[in-house]
C-alpha cells in the first residue's frame, strides 16, 4: 500500500471516530500533515468522491440509520449529526434517497410502521 493510501485510510478512520463532532477540511487536513489543496486531490484521487461529499454523505447515512433505529426526534438527529437544521437534513435526504416530499413530514409526526413488499410487520418505527 502506497503512503498516500495509508494516509487516507488513516484519515478515513479518524473521520469515522469525528463525525458526531464539527468537521471542517482544514482540520481533516492538517490531521493529515498536508495542504489543504493537496489532500483534497489525494482523498478524491483513492476515495473517488471528494472529502467534503464524503463526510455529507457519512454523516447522512449515519443520521438516516438513527432515524430507523431510535425513538430520537429528527431535529435532534440532524443537529447529532452536524446539519445546520431539521430543512437542510431533510433537503439533502429527498435529494439523495429520492423520497416523496411528505415522507419526512411523516416522521416528524407521531409513531410510524414502515412496511416493505412481502412483509406482514414493520420494520421500523419512526418518531
Amino acid at each position: 500500500m502506497s503512503l498516500s493510501a495509508r494516509v487516507v485510510n488513516d484519515v478515513v478512520q479518524w473521520i469515522e471516530n469525528n463525525l458526531d463532532k464539527p468537521l471542517h477540511i482544514q482540520d481533516v487536513a492538517k490531521h493529515a500533515g498536508y495542504s489543504i489543496w493537496y489532500f483534497q486531490r489525494m482523498f478524491t484521487c483513492h476515495q473517488g468522491i471528494s472529502l467534503g461529499r464524503y463526510i455529507r454523505e457519512r454523516r447522512l447515512n449515519l443520521a438516516t440509520q438513527a432515524l430507523l433505529t431510535t425513538d430520537m426526534p429528527i431535529y435532534e438527529i440532524c443537529l447529532m449529526y452536524g446539519f445546520d437544521s431539521q430543512q437542510a437534513f431533510t433537503r439533502i435526504f429527498h435529494k439523495s434517497f429520492s423520497v416523496p416530499q411528505d415522507f419526512t413530514e411523516k416522521l416528524s409526526g407521531k409513531s410510524h410502521k414502515i412496511y416493505t413488499p412481502g412483509m406482514t410487520e414493520p420494520v421500523h418505527r419512526f418518531v
